[in-house]
């Protein structure tokens, strides 16, 4: 690069005019605003021993951005107003000595004062030239900010969400894209740079490099004037790997994840519906229920259970009803979203469970049907046989179908799960005995037989020796049923 000679101009700013000191106040205002919201946050923090937690939070890392690039911005921005008064001062000194020399010292006056400014100001030209690129940096950061502030938004949020739902694989391709990227800048550096300006340093060769990634152009003739198959060589390959290949991929990850973002997000989300739902709020502030205080209760709501609206009503009574259909439409609205994209595959294995039910049930009614029109024998050989289906007289001695491969298994289980529980009660009572707890009724009652859990249950019972109460007759209180249950119910 020694080759070459660039020569610059640096300028420092001497007047400011009156709409930039405007914007600057306002800039100081609002610096000055951010600067004491953000202490008063993090003091709090600290009170709650929760400091680390909120000052890691990446909109809390933006702002503090914010605040420091914009008091070193005041910083340069004072330094370089004071440079603009010292040569003003200077000035105006060099044109009344110039102004009192003669002819024959004019030159060297000059030069002197020409030393001396340029002495002077050096360090406020190297502050004006941190200033350019602070206000560059600033503005990133404040585009950044933007971002953040839009997540608040499903349809704004799209491109942010983007970036970070595919952010894992946009870095591990990003780091294989740095790696070849500086491999063939160094390469072109050393092939080219003895004769190209554009690739003399490694600064400008990786911004030329750059430039045919994102421009597509590139001086071909020029470049293979010399070493014609090896400059060929590397623009083919660079073209290929770098251009087609992984700019493409990229591009096509960045694409599939916007879809994946896109797909959750509802069609009623949009900017005019946010912005009614806004001056809603505005016109119910009275009424209007903050986030925190939702959030405080609602924490406190177990996982397993529902709240209805009723129940939100009942923990706020100043609710409005607009709020409270707006905050079960997004409840609804997200756990939709949820249980639809949380696993792509989770909707279709919902439908084939069901579906899967619904055969079971199917062969299971199909079973009892044919089973019941099998065990419907014939009304004279069942009175022969003195079985008979007269359902006043003694049960059937044969079990039926549904009875041996459904009702006995489930009493299995239950008789299994009743034996648990007097085993559980034995211990218990054994317990309370040791500790003298063991207290008297006044009256005995014989210990019921464990049951015998090598049978299937109790013997057949006689269902002719069974009473059924007229449930007409009992007399019931209908004062105590639910409120919801019906007249004619009670």
């Amino acid at each position: 690069g020694g080759l070459y000679t660039t020569v610059t101009l640096q300028t420092v700013g001497l007047k400011m005019k009156m709409t930039a000191m405007g914007v600057l106040a306002l800039f100081v205002i609002a610096l000055i605003r951010l600067t004491v919201v953000y202490g008063l946050t993090a003091f709090l923090a600290a009170k709650n021993s929760a400091l680390k937690n909120t000052l890691t939070k990446f909109p809390n890392l933006v702002d503090l951005a914010i605040i420091f690039f914009g008091w070193a911005i005041l910083l340069c921005v004072g330094i370089e107003a004071l440079a603009a008064s010292a040569f003003n001062s200077s000035w105006d000194d060099y044109n009344d000595e110039m102004a009192s020399v003669n002819q024959a010292d004019a030159l060297a006056v000059e030069e002197n004062w020409l030393f001396k400014i340029h002495d002077d100001f050096t360090g406020p030209r190297r502050t004006a030239t941190e200033l350019i690129s602070f206000v560059t940096n600033y503005n990133t950061i404040l585009l950044l900010r933007f971002l953040v502030a839009t997540m608040g938004h499903p349809r704004l949020a799209i491109v942010a969400r983007t970036v970070l739902h595919g952010m894992s694989d946009l870095l591990h391709l990003f780091f294989v894209f740095l790696l070849v990227f500086i491999a063939y800048v160094l390469t072109g550096h050393v092939l080219l740079g003895h004769r190209m300006e554009e690739l003399s340093t490694f600064k400008a060769a990786f911004g030329y490099c750059l430039q045919i990634v994102f421009q597509r152009e590139y001086q071909y003739v020029y470049m293979t004037d010399e070493n014609m198959f090896s400059a060929a060589l590397w623009i083919v390959t660079f073209v290929l790997m770098l251009v087609l290949v992984l700019v493409n991929l990229m591009l096509a990850m960045i694409f599939d994840n916007y879809g994946t973002v896109r797909d959750q997000v509802a069609k009623n989300e949009t900017i005019m519906v946010f912005t009614r739902r806004l001056l809603t709020q505005l016109r119910l502030q009275s009424s209007w229920i903050s986030n925190t205080d939702l959030l405080t209760k609602f924490v406190q709501i177990p996982a397993t259970d529902s709240p209805s609206m009723q129940a939100v009503r009942r923990q706020f009574p100043e609710i409005s009803q607009q709020q409270l259909d707006l905050v079960f439409s997004h409840a609804s609205q997200k756990q939709t979203l949820m249980m639809t994209f949380a696993c792509k595959n989770s909707l279709s294995e919902y439908v084939a469970g069901l579906l899967l039910y619904l055969r079971e049930v199917r062969d299971g009614v199909r079973m009892m049907s044919s089973n019941g029109q099998k065990e419907q024998p014939d009304t004279s050989a069942t009175m022969a046989n003195g079985n008979s289906t007269n359902m006043d007289g003694p049960p059937p001695m044969q079990k039926p179908e549904w009875v041996r491969t459904g009702l006995i298994g489930a009493l299995r289980k239950q008789q299994d799960v009743m034996q648990d529980v007097l085993e559980q009660m034995e211990q218990m009572n054994k317990k309370m005995g040791s500790r003298g707890l063991q207290g008297s009724v006044g009256f005995t009652l014989e210990k019921p037989p464990r049951p015998d859990v090598e049978k299937w249950g109790p013997p057949p019972v006689d269902c002719s020796k069974i009473t059924v109460v007229d449930c007409s007759k009992v007399p019931r209180d209908v004062s105590k049923m639910p409120k919801g249950v019906s007249k004619g119910a009670r």
